[in-house]
């Protein structure tokens, strides 16, 4: 199957997504999301720098979806504890996968 374009097609449908959830929730509620996403983010980012690389975050409302892929179960529970400390979070989906065969959103777009 030929990958030319599938980024093109991630970051559309990303886009499209986003649009939605910003219809459905509006301004004040898309902000607070944006606000959650970023302290993950940088709880990520000062834990340990994989965790920021090897993990999506989607936060609609304050519910938080974490996908991915990360190499051992110590990590991934860490990703779910980081994110039950930012304030506003309301529910954590985990959805990271654990072991060492799987592809993150940043291993699709460098194979696109």
């Amino acid at each position: 199957m030929p990958l030319s374009g599938c980024a093109s097609f991630v970051i559309g449908a990303g886009a499209t997504a986003g649009v939605a959830a910003f219809q459905e929730r509006g301004l004040d509620g898309a902000v607070s999301d944006t606000a959650i996403t970023a302290e993950i983010w940088q709880k990520f980012l000062a834990k340990d720098e994989k965790l920021f690389l090897d993990i999506e975050i989607e936060v609609v409302e304050g519910e938080v979806l974490l996908a991915g892929h990360v190499p051992d179960v110590a990590d991934q529970l860490e990703a779910v504890r980081l994110s039950w400390q930012v304030g506003g979070v309301r529910s954590v989906i985990n959805e990271i996968e654990v072991g060492s065969n799987g592809f993150s959103l940043v291993d699709l777009l460098v194979i696109c």
